[in-house]
């Protein structure tokens, strides 16, 4: 039986606790293997530096690999990361409570997933705070996920607060705002700048190139259908909790 915790939210991972990433990881080596540079992208904290010490065992090689100001860029094979597949991770949880003679609910892994929308630092870090409360022959259930989380977002609040601070009043108004929504759209919309009590059109079109250029607020899709989400998942449900 294992009692050391599998789900590391720090430094290199061990093979053992490195969740799938196979056809990554074939992709990343082969690129390096053939002499090609590689220009690695994702959403925030998805596992870019995991991916590349799980390939290569050099931590130095993270900011290389994902920098966009590096002069190679141009002339890299490019390749984005995607958020691991919602039964993968859940098998991942299942497999590592099992073997330290845990047990985990019906629907935890999934619960933990779609909270953070497949986020893996934040997934990670909920479930190694989980499973060091599970005792051996316990179970991990929604009400431990609930205690967790709340935890994590007391532990994080100071540091959420400085950081929230020095925003000014138009950005933090559609943080807030897309806070609450969790994935919003339309940004620029009078019903949308009506619900969220927002200056104007323009002043959202103005705070969102801040938030983006700032790395507060992440998009997805294109065109029409652009949605925008916090980029930092706790944060998120720290504002739903304290200004929501």
């Amino acid at each position: 039986m294992n009692n050391s915790n599998p789900f590391i939210v720090n430094g290199a991972i061990p093979a053992p606790y490195f969740c799938d990433r196979k056809a990554e990881t074939q992709q990343l080596s082969g690129h390096i293997r053939n002499g090609r540079n590689v220009v690695l992208s994702s959403a925030r904290r998805l596992g870019k530096t995991g991916l590349i010490q799980h390939c290569f065992d050099a931590p130095e090689l993270a900011e290389m690999f994902s920098a966009y100001s590096r002069p190679f860029y141009a002339s890299s094979a490019m390749m984005n990361l995607e958020p691991l597949e919602r039964d993968v991770y859940k098998q991942f949880v299942i497999e590592h409570f099992a073997e330290s003679g845990k047990r985990v609910d019906d629907g935890v892994p999934e619960q933990v997933y779609d909270l953070f929308a497949g986020n893996t630092y934040c997934m990670q870090r909920t479930f190694n705070v989980a499973f060091e409360h599970t005792p051996i022959g316990g179970c991990c259930t929604a009400s431990t996920i609930d205690g967790t989380v709340e935890t994590i977002l007391l532990e994080l609040d100071h540091a959420l607060r400085m950081r929230l601070s020095p925003l000014s009043s138009k950005p933090k108004a559609l943080l807030l705002a897309i806070a609450a929504e969790g994935t919003a759209a339309h940004l620029t919309s009078g019903a949308f700048v009506r619900k969220h009590r927002l200056a104007s059109p323009s002043s959202v079109q103005s705070a969102v190139k801040q938030l983006l250029s700032e790395d507060w607020i992440t998009f997805s899709g294109t065109d029409k259908d652009v949605s925008y989400s916090l980029s930092d998942k706790f944060m998120q449900l720290w504002i739903r909790k304290n200004y929501c």
